[in-house]
């Protein structure tokens, strides 16, 4: 079963001539890499975002690492995150914006956006914006983020 919505496997899926119904195709086009990205960070925001953060691990390879400025977890460690995020008083919305994707390889991609995450925690409203990249690759399964990093974006610091 694929981790991404239909419509954004059957674009991929739009770009190949005819593939075996059970192969997933390659990226045939830039528009078909930036929609899987695209998919994959909005699915990773949106299931965060309204407390179904422990299903974001399905976006995730089995060797996947996540990266923030604390550590690199594992799978096993992303777990813990994600089920104590879901666990989390804070309420969050993310805007996933400025894609841009580079095509790997026929089934891997990298990409990058930036983040801007309105946080309200006890009733007090705060801004939070960060740089996310990711590597994605195709597997049996679909789309599945290989590695995955947060870099928090310093507004009053940063020149770049």
């Amino acid at each position: 079963m694929s981790n991404l919505p239909d419509a954004v496997q059957s674009i991929a899926s739009d770009q190949v001539a005819a593939t075996p119904s059970n192969a997933f195709p390659a990226i045939e086009s830039t528009l078909a890499a930036r929609q899987i990205a695209e998919a994959l960070f909005v699915e990773m925001a949106w299931r965060t975002d309204h407390g179904q953060a422990p299903a974001a691990l399905d976006l995730f390879a089995d060797d996947a690492q996540f990266t923030t400025p604390f550590g690199v977890l594992d799978r096993e460690g992303l777990r813990t995150f994600l089920t104590a995020r879901a666990a989390a008083s804070h309420r969050t919305r993310h805007a996933v914006t400025s894609t841009r994707v580079e095509k790997v390889g026929a089934a891997t991609l990298q990409a990058s956006a930036f983040v801007s995450v309105r946080r309200i925690e006890d009733g007090q409203p705060s801004a939070q914006f960060a740089d996310w990249t990711m590597t994605a690759v195709q597997s049996a399964d679909g789309w599945k983020i290989s590695a995955f990093k947060v870099s928090p974006f310093d507004v009053e610091g940063s020149k770049s």
